[in-house]
């Protein structure tokens, strides 16, 4: 392994531990909790992942079994 090559890595290395500090969890007050022990959405760096739910009935938190046509309404 070259010398540029191991500089490249130890950029990237560094470049991610910034990143991993810049992390913001959010949860939004009103919003489905989650189902499970996540957060709905984190913010690393200039990236925001987000909870993809399932649909669930917002009262009694049942599974929504129609197709996408009535739950557009």
């Amino acid at each position: 392994m070259n010398s540029c090559a191991g500089f490249k890595f130890l950029y990237i290395l560094q470049e991610c531990k910034f990143y991993y500090k810049l992390k913001a969890y959010l949860n939004i007050y009103k919003a489905q909790a989650a189902p499970g022990p996540y957060s709905q959405s984190v913010v690393a760096g200039e990236s925001v992942f987000s909870l993809n739910s399932i649909p669930l009935e917002p009262l009694s938190e049942e599974m929504i079994n129609k197709g996408i046509l009535t739950r557009k309404e």
